[in-house]
């Protein structure tokens, strides 16, 4: 029996054989082969059927890995929200002295600093 690989083939060649007539045949007697070499493709498709059935059932299974990493995903994330805090008072901490050094530079600009 031949793999399934060279069923595919197979058919495929006989779907391009009947789109394309061949030079100086008769359009009649050339469907009437397209249409039986396609009747004797049917139970070779029917047979693939079931290796079709397998594959959905290991994406499936694929997709209950999928999920299990988007929960790996997020417990990072809150990892991450924790410094952002710490960066926050920092810059709160130098705030005052920003707004002295803000002052420093404006009065430089008006005509120096009163002394």
């Amino acid at each position: 029996m031949s793999s399934q690989k060279e069923k595919f083939l197979h058919f495929f060649a006989v779907q391009k054989a009947c789109r394309k007539p061949s030079p100086g045949a008769k359009k009649g007697a050339e469907s009437g082969d397209c249409d039986s070499k396609i009747d004797d493709l049917s139970p070779e498709i029917g047979d693939l059927s079931p290796e079709i059935d397998d594959l959905s059932g290991e994406i499936d299974d694929l997709s209950g890995e999928i999920d299990d990493l988007s929960g790996e995903i997020d417990d990072p994330s809150g990892e991450i929200d924790d410094p952002s805090g710490e960066i926050t008072d920092f810059g709160c901490a130098i705030a005052p002295f920003g707004r002295s050094i803000g002052r420093f530079f404006h009065q430089s600009r008006v005509g120096g600093l009163a002394g």
